[in-house]
């Protein structure tokens, strides 16, 4: 079995052996080439697809599925990546709003406290008003009650004249019933007499 493979390599060895295969091959090529162009021919009269178009359809296709993979990756990450901005723009917005709550708070207790403050700044202007107004009233009282006294005083004082007088008058009429042996330090003197300030 050896020996007969070996003649066959060596036949297929042959110079002239290798040329006939050779040109079989060429030939089998060209009948294959022209072949094709007769049902090229055939195809475009009956408006049908060649091989050639077959392939290039084919690798069209393939080309087509490849961009629809990438496109579905590139869809899915940017849909991840969409999400993942919303969760963020989400968290921002519940911060802002939690900021905003705190803002606010914040300045309705600034604002408490300025009240507060406000408040006890009336109430302390209140006591002193209160303490000024009861102070203005004893004042008014003790106003009252010395010019009471003056007008009193000043009643006592235009009585007292009145009442010299009459002493004096009274006086005089005991003196001239009764003499007496020596003037009082405390009688004034009369009327009649110079004083001794004139």
């Amino acid at each position: 079995m050896l020996d007969s493979l070996r003649e066959k390599a060596n036949l297929l060895a042959h110079p002239a052996i290798a040329g006939v295969i050779r040109k079989a091959a060429h030939l089998r090529a060209d009948l294959l080439d022209q072949l094709d162009g007769r049902l090229a021919g055939v195809a475009k009269k009956l408006n049908l697809a060649t091989r050639a178009e077959l392939k290039g359809l084919k690798r069209n296709i393939r080309e087509l599925e490849n961009q629809v993979q990438n496109l579905g990756h590139q869809l899915t990450h940017e849909r991840d990546r969409a999400e993942q901005a919303e969760k963020s723009l989400g968290e921002a917005a519940r911060a802002a709003k939690k900021a905003a709550q705190t803002d606010k708070a914040q300045q309705a207790q600034a604002k408490d406290a300025e009240l507060a403050a406000l408040k006890a700044e009336l109430e302390t202007r209140a006591q002193a008003l209160a303490k000024h107004q009861a102070e203005a009233l004893a004042e008014l009282a003790t106003k009252k009650s010395l010019e009471e006294e003056v007008a009193a005083l000043r009643a006592a004082a235009e009585a007292l004249p009145a009442e010299k007088a009459a002493a004096r008058k009274n006086g005089k009429k005991k003196k001239a019933d009764e003499p007496a042996p020596d003037a009082e330090p405390d009688a004034e003197p009369d009327a009649d007499e110079p004083s001794a300030q004139a």
